[in-house]
């Protein structure tokens, strides 16, 4: 009986000890994508040779397709300011294609037009954690894009390793 209690005291103890909590990937965004924000940048009238620069809402319907993927990043969406394009992992660039579409006005009818564009990155893959496992991250990131509608663009970040930073500004004149 007295070895009985003491198994039965042991069993208890070692349940006790080997529960433990189970852990939880906290990382939302395993592979970051990448950012992705519209400005216009205008002439200032009254004082040439300055422009002026701020945050812009496309008023164009917008459609963003990756080439190669097998759907749209982006359907058919109306005052944009700011997007994540998926990043290809299983590559070293991703294409992408812009289709903007104007509204037709009085004096003017509905315009489509195309830009592209272009990522080129190394594959890199970062332990995250036993939970989390492993996520891909993209170094050296080189941005093309065509100018048909952009005007401008400029890259503020070389790596693309999260989403809560700007990746891309693309300038358009108005």
């Amino acid at each position: 009986m007295k070895h009985i209690t003491i198994y039965l005291i042991l069993a208890i103890l070692f349940s006790i000890i080997s529960c433990t909590q189970d852990k939880i990937c906290s990382d939302t965004t395993p592979s970051p994508g990448m950012v992705v924000e519209f400005y216009s940048d205008t002439a200032l009238p009254k004082q040439p040779g300055k422009r002026d620069t701020f945050k812009y809402f496309l008023p164009d319907t917008l459609t963003i397709y990756g080439i190669g993927a097998v759907d749209s990043a982006l359907k058919k969406q109306t005052n944009v300011q700011k997007f994540i394009l998926p990043v290809n992992f299983d590559a070293t660039a991703s294409d992408y294609v812009l289709v903007m579409k104007s509204k037709a006005t009085s004096t003017a009818p509905s315009t489509l037009k195309r830009d592209t564009l272009k990522a080129k990155y190394e594959l890199k893959r970062e332990f995250v954690s036993q939970e989390c496992g492993f996520k891909n991250v993209f170094p050296n990131a080189e941005i093309t894009t065509s100018k048909n509608r952009i005007k401008n663009y400029s890259q503020l970040q070389k790596d693309i390793v999260n989403e809560a930073s700007t990746t891309l500004r693309i300038y358009f004149l108005y």
